[in-house]
């Protein structure tokens, strides 16, 4: 006797294969339409064939196109280089020519502006009057 799981599985290993047929022959004819239809001598270039026309008579430009922008960034990086150098220089000369001493000075001005500020509401909040100033000899 037969097992059943046995024929079980030929049955349906059968019908896999009768659905493998069916859609072998589906895409068989799917395929034989859509070849013909893109070599068709007859037939106006379909939308496809003018793309990939396209794309191999435009292949030589984009990289001619692409050599010029690899070439474009290497030179934008060394001038990016030269001037982040001439900024370091730049910076260094500005240092070394005494713009701490400019700032110097001015906090130096603002120092004494303060203390004449500061005389002058003392000089206001005790109601004194300067002394009289003698005017020399011939004065």
């Amino acid at each position: 006797m037969v097992d059943p799981n046995f024929v079980q599985q030929l049955n349906h290993s059968k019908q896999i294969r009768a659905k493998n047929s069916h859609l072998s022959q589906k895409y068989s004819k799917y395929l034989s339409k859509t070849l013909a239809k893109l070599v068709a001598p007859d037939s106006a270039k379909t939308g496809l064939q003018s793309k990939v026309e396209t794309i191999y008579s435009n292949q030589e430009s984009i990289a001619r196109q692409k050599d010029e922008l690899v070439n474009t960034y290497q030179q934008l990086g060394t001038k990016a280089m030269e001037l982040h150098k001439k900024l370091e220089k730049t910076t260094k000369r500005l240092h070394d020519s005494g713009a701490n001493t400019a700032q110097g000075k001015i906090e130096l001005l603002d120092r004494n502006i303060r203390v004449l500020e500061n005389s002058i509401k003392l000089v206001e909040s005790t109601n004194t009057r300067p002394a009289p100033v003698n005017k020399g000899l011939f004065g």
